[in-house]
């Protein structure tokens, strides 16, 4: 299920608030635009999965991807090309369930929806 779909309506809101933010960007012609979803772990740490030995999985970088892909990039690199002797700088988990993830599309469509109200009444 997709959460929002990036649309020209959605780029629109996002530079008008842009806009009221930093009034020096008026008039400015947006071409592009980012969307992304944030991987959350309950535990607030990344975690790394090796259901086979030649599929590795690492998520729940908690909004530190950029950070965390980069240096974590190697790791798994290494582990690929080496197999179970080399070891991780973080442990190998199990993929644990979250309670009421399905309602995470609804929760922050909540959430979105009274930030935008907040910010037409100025609040």
């Amino acid at each position: 299920m997709t959460f929002i779909p990036w649309t020209a309506g959605q780029l629109g809101y996002l530079t008008r608030y842009a806009e009221r933010l930093w009034p020096d960007l008026s008039g400015t012609r947006w071409t592009h635009g980012w969307n992304s979803r944030l991987a959350m772990t309950s535990d607030h740490w990344p975690h790394f999965h090796e259901p086979d030995e030649s599929v590795l999985i690492f998520l729940g970088c908690n909004g530190r991807g950029v950070a965390l892909g980069t240096a974590m990039g190697q790791q798994l690199a290494s582990r690929l090309r080496h197999g179970t002797s080399f070891e991780m700088a973080m442990p190998i988990t199990s993929p644990k369930a979250i309670r009421f993830h399905g309602l995470w599309p609804l929760a922050v469509m909540s959430v979105v929806l009274h930030g935008r109200k907040c910010d037409r009444l100025g609040l």
